[in-house]
């Protein structure tokens, strides 16, 4: 009897697969120590091809890998793959059931995971290119984990935090998001106001696991309060983290040009931004070119 086989492609290449074959089959036709993933889904026509949406990917021998894992390469901007493979770090890190469940079900959903690797994040302030989002989002958790362990938070705290940071914005995927990911853009509205909209089915799954974590979470993700301080540290440190990579990135790009001699600049909304002058630069011949 022919075997049946489905060719597959993304990004990454292109392989065959072996459709509902037997284990000791398909050993037999690609031997031992090559290692061979099973994919699970089902196929749909869309543009005149066939395409498997996979819902389930594990090593052939081995245990099924977190849904994140299937998340397709090619989503990603070339920009964001580095900021992408740290995220699946990031996330591969996380010990808490709750938490990777929780995470698992927002990542599962490709009318998030599409938009959130690839959305700018913001339309001319910071990051405001495509992948921005996901570079932002990225960096912030990095920062606020490794701020959170300083401040003496706890194993359990410092997770939360993290993926806290990773959602932070995740409200800017239905400003920004393209017509392909199936969920109408919004305009003139609050990104913040918008967090706990997109993550609603996700946190109704975590209030029944750990309503503590649920609760602190949405802390984390609403908009900001006129108090001083947030009722949790991991909420100070997430919007401290927030402006601190904003902050970075709105220099690194209104800088770019400048002259090394150069002191101060302006971003485009005429906000005024400074910098030591470079101690290599800092000469009387410098000084009187700069004056001139």
């Amino acid at each position: 009897m022919p075997q049946s086989v489905l060719r597959v492609a993304d990004a990454t290449g292109i392989g065959d697969c072996l459709i509902n074959e037997p284990v000791d089959a398909v050993r037999s036709q690609v031997g031992k120590g090559v290692p061979v993933m099973r994919l699970g889904g089902m196929i749909v026509e869309a543009s005149g091809s066939k395409q498997l949406l996979v819902s389930d990917l594990a090593p052939f021998d081995g245990m099924p890998q977190p849904e994140w894992a299937l998340i397709p390469l090619a989503w990603v901007p070339e920009n964001g793959r580095p900021a992408f493979a740290r995220l699946q770090r990031l996330l591969d890190g996380l010990n808490d059931s709750a938490l990777r469940a929780f995470v698992g079900s927002v990542f599962a959903d490709s009318r998030i995971a599409e938009p959130y690797m690839c959305v700018p994040g913001s339309r001319a302030h910071h990051h405001a290119y495509d992948g921005g989002l996901l570079i932002h989002s990225v960096q912030v958790a990095e920062t606020t984990a490794a701020t959170a362990a300083l401040h003496g938070a706890t194993a359990r705290e410092c997770e939360l935090a993290v993926v806290g940071a990773l959602f932070h914005d995740i409200g800017k995927i239905r400003l920004y998001a393209r017509s392909i990911a199936g969920m109408s853009p919004l305009q003139g509205t609050d990104p913040e106001a918008l967090n706990l909209e997109v993550l609603a089915p996700a946190l109704s799954c975590l209030d029944a696991r750990w309503g503590e974590g649920a609760a602190a979470l949405r802390s984390i993700l609403a908009p900001a309060r006129s108090y001083t301080h947030a009722p949790y540290l991991m909420t100070d440190l997430v919007r401290a983290m927030d402006r601190l990579s904003a902050g970075q990135d709105l220099r690194e790009h209104a800088f770019q040009d400048a002259e090394n001699w150069q002191r101060y600049t302006s971003t485009e909304r005429g906000q005024l931004l400074a910098r030591l002058t470079p101690k290599a630069v800092v000469s009387p011949q410098d000084w009187v070119g700069a004056i001139i």
